[in-house]
Protein backbone atom coordinates (compact mmCIF):
# COMPACT_ATOMS: atom_id res chain seq x y z
CA UNK A 1 0.00 0.00 0.00
CA UNK A 2 1.35 3.38 -0.91
CA UNK A 3 2.43 5.70 1.92
CA UNK A 4 0.04 8.39 0.64
CA UNK A 5 -2.89 6.01 0.84
CA UNK A 6 -1.95 4.97 4.37
CA UNK A 7 -1.62 8.61 5.39
CA UNK A 8 -4.98 9.50 3.82
CA UNK A 9 -6.86 6.69 5.54
CA UNK A 10 -5.33 7.65 8.90
CA UNK A 11 -6.33 11.30 8.40
CA UNK A 12 -9.90 10.31 7.59
CA UNK A 13 -10.01 8.07 10.66
CA UNK A 14 -8.67 10.84 12.89
CA UNK A 15 -11.19 13.38 11.58
CA UNK A 16 -14.02 10.89 12.08
CA UNK A 17 -12.78 9.90 15.51
CA UNK A 18 -12.64 6.25 14.46
CA UNK A 19 -10.03 3.56 14.03
CA UNK A 20 -8.92 3.32 10.39
CA UNK A 21 -10.08 -0.30 10.28
CA UNK A 22 -13.58 0.84 11.23
CA UNK A 23 -13.51 3.35 8.37
CA UNK A 24 -12.54 0.54 5.99
CA UNK A 25 -15.51 -1.48 7.28
CA UNK A 26 -17.87 1.43 6.61
CA UNK A 27 -16.50 1.71 3.08
CA UNK A 28 -16.92 -2.03 2.63
CA UNK A 29 -20.66 -1.70 3.29
CA UNK A 30 -20.96 0.09 -0.05
CA UNK A 31 -20.60 -3.37 -1.63
CA UNK A 32 -23.90 -4.58 -0.11
CA UNK A 33 -27.13 -4.87 -2.03
CA UNK A 34 -29.73 -2.17 -1.28
CA UNK A 35 -31.89 -4.78 0.44
CA UNK A 36 -29.15 -5.68 2.92
CA UNK A 37 -28.36 -2.00 3.52
CA UNK A 38 -32.02 -1.54 4.35
CA UNK A 39 -31.79 -4.31 6.95
CA UNK A 40 -28.90 -2.45 8.58
CA UNK A 41 -30.95 0.75 8.67
CA UNK A 42 -33.85 -1.17 10.22
CA UNK A 43 -31.46 -2.55 12.88
CA UNK A 44 -32.23 -6.07 11.68
CA UNK A 45 -28.70 -6.77 10.54
CA UNK A 46 -25.72 -6.06 12.76
CA UNK A 47 -22.69 -4.16 11.48
CA UNK A 48 -19.99 -6.85 11.56
CA UNK A 49 -22.13 -9.58 9.95
CA UNK A 50 -23.07 -7.03 7.28
CA UNK A 51 -19.39 -6.40 6.59
CA UNK A 52 -18.86 -10.15 6.26
CA UNK A 53 -21.78 -10.44 3.82
CA UNK A 54 -20.32 -7.60 1.74
CA UNK A 55 -17.56 -9.94 0.55
CA UNK A 56 -20.12 -12.14 -1.20
CA UNK A 57 -21.06 -11.62 -4.83
CA UNK A 58 -24.36 -9.81 -5.45
CA UNK A 59 -26.24 -13.01 -6.30
CA UNK A 60 -24.84 -14.68 -3.16
CA UNK A 61 -25.97 -11.72 -1.06
CA UNK A 62 -29.46 -11.95 -2.52
CA UNK A 63 -29.53 -15.69 -1.88
CA UNK A 64 -28.34 -15.14 1.70
CA UNK A 65 -31.03 -12.54 2.34
CA UNK A 66 -33.69 -14.84 0.87
CA UNK A 67 -32.54 -17.75 3.03
CA UNK A 68 -32.34 -15.68 6.19
CA UNK A 69 -35.77 -14.18 5.55
CA UNK A 70 -37.32 -17.52 4.62
CA UNK A 71 -35.91 -19.17 7.71
CA UNK A 72 -37.06 -16.38 10.06
CA UNK A 73 -33.54 -15.98 11.31
CA UNK A 74 -33.73 -12.27 12.14
CA UNK A 75 -33.08 -12.92 15.80
CA UNK A 76 -30.23 -11.09 17.58
CA UNK A 77 -28.39 -14.38 18.13
CA UNK A 78 -28.26 -15.16 14.42
CA UNK A 79 -27.30 -11.62 13.52
CA UNK A 80 -24.26 -11.83 15.73
CA UNK A 81 -23.36 -15.33 14.57
CA UNK A 82 -24.12 -15.06 10.89
CA UNK A 83 -21.01 -17.06 9.98
CA UNK A 84 -22.76 -20.19 11.25
CA UNK A 85 -25.43 -19.95 8.53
Amino acid sequence: MSPKLVEAREKVANVAGENYKQILRYIRLTQLTPQLLEKIDEKKLAFIPAVELSYLKEREQKWSLDEITRSFLWSPYILINVRTI
